[in-house]
C-alpha cells in the first residue's frame, strides 16, 4: 500500500469513526444535522476560528490554517511523491473536508479558496505574507 493510500484511508476513516450526527468528534467544531448547506460569508469570517471567540494562542487564525497547512504539505511532499500525487492528495482531503463541513456549520468557498491558493503557493514556492501574530 503506498503512502498516499494510507493517508487518503485516515482521511476517511477519521470522518467515520470520529463524529456523528450527535457529536463533533475529535477533529470538527459541530455535530452533524445530516443536511448539506452552504457557509454565507456573513458566519465565515476570515481571521478567527469562531467570531465569538478572543483570538487565542491555540487558535490560529482560521483562513491562516487552511492557507498554511496546504503550503506545507505541498513542501513536504512534493519532492517525496511528485508534484502531481501531492495536489491529488492535497485536493482530495481539502475537498472531503469541506464537504463534512456542509453536513456540519457549511461549505466554505473562502476556506476552499484558501486551500488552492496554499496548494499554489507551495507549488510556485512563493510563501505569500502569510502571518499570525497573537497579540
Amino acid at each position: 500500500m503506498t503512502t498516499i493510500n494510507r493517508i487518503v484511508i485516515l482521511v476517511v476513516a477519521s470522518t467515520i469513526f470520529f463524529s456523528t450526527n450527535t457529536s463533533a468528534g475529535i477533529i470538527w467544531d459541530h455535530p452533524r444535522d445530516g443536511i448539506f448547506k452552504w457557509q454565507p460569508p456573513s458566519q465565515d469570517p476570515w481571521f478567527y476560528m469562531n467570531i465569538n471567540e478572543r483570538l487565542h494562542w491555540r487558535s490560529p487564525p482560521e483562513k491562516w490554517s487552511h492557507y498554511m497547512v496546504n503550503y506545507a504539505g505541498m513542501l513536504l511532499l512534493k519532492d517525496k511523491i511528485g508534484i502531481t500525487k501531492t495536489i491529488l492528495l492535497l485536493s482530495t482531503a481539502d475537498l472531503i473536508k469541506e464537504i463534512e463541513d456542509g453536513y456540519r456549520e457549511g461549505f466554505s468557498i473562502r476556506d476552499t479558496g484558501m486551500n488552492i491558493l496554499g496548494i499554489t503557493a507551495g507549488l510556485l514556492n512563493k510563501k505569500l505574507i502569510c502571518t499570525f501574530d497573537t497579540k
